[in-house]
């Protein structure tokens, strides 16, 4: 959303949302049919995304479902440990490194979906702020504004905050690909076992940790990117306007 609007509080509600304007006869119907249009396939975005959600959910879990079971199979009786897994057999390791890879290309396949979806959302978002004035004066982009003590963006707070769902959605599955795509490092680590001895002890775990800051760094990013509107400077009033 655009960091330029106004804020105003309830004695301004009316004027400001129903505001006068003309339009030309000719066009005024057309006009209107793209407005309707525009809800009905914003509407019609929104529902594909949580379907999608949902179609790419069940092939996740799936695919971890595989994963783990592989793991675990293969581990048996065995004792978790870095000299276990470096002594799994070459067939077992290509096993868990493909499903690891198939795991990973399903997350990233669910970013990608996530964030066509988002584009068509906004897409229809942006025609509907441009032809609401002549139908439905400025009743979309007009909104309660977060700025005002009745809304806290932290996430420990009871209040309620203007998040994106779709996008908070969208880092959740950002989360899911990083820890995929670090099970297929792991993996392609495993096939090489050279490589863990030369990383062992504090070596490894300091590589892992490193990996660990750079992923929450990126969820803090992401996570940033996520409230609906940014704009710090705008009143406490009750009302915000784009």
């Amino acid at each position: 959303m655009s960091s330029k609007g106004n804020t105003f509080d309830d004695d301004e509600y009316q004027s400001r949302v129903f505001s006068d304007g003309c339009i030309d006869s000719e066009v005024y119907k057309t006009m209107q049919k793209a407005f309707e249009l525009a809800h009905d396939v914003r509407k019609f975005e929104i529902e594909l995304f949580w379907k999608r959600g949902t179609y790419f959910w069940a092939f996740i879990l799936a695919s971890f479902t595989a994963y783990f079971a592989a793991f675990k199979t293969a581990l048996g009786q065995k004792e978790l440990s870095l000299s276990t897994l470096v002594g799994l057999s070459g067939f077992t390791k290509i096993v868990l490194l493909s499903l690891s890879g198939i795991t990973f290309i399903f997350c990233l396949s669910w970013v990608l979906v996530n964030k066509g979806s988002k584009f068509w959302q906004k897409n229809w978002e942006a025609h509907i702020d441009i032809l609401e004035d002549a139908f439905s004066g400025k009743l979309y982009k007009t909104f309660l504004n977060t700025k005002s003590n009745e809304f806290k963006k932290s996430p420990f707070d009871k209040r309620a905050y203007d998040y994106s769902v779709t996008q908070v959605t969208t880092v959740g599955s950002i989360v899911l690909t990083l820890v995929s795509i670090m099970l297929v490092i792991f993996h392609i680590l495993l096939c090489i076992p050279c490589v863990w001895y030369r990383m062992v002890g504090c070596s490894c775990l300091i590589l892992y940790i490193v990996f660990f800051v750079i992923v929450l760094v990126i969820v803090w990013h992401c996570l940033k990117k996520c409230e609906g509107n940014t704009d710090s400077n705008r009143e406490e009033k009750k009302w915000y306007q784009r």
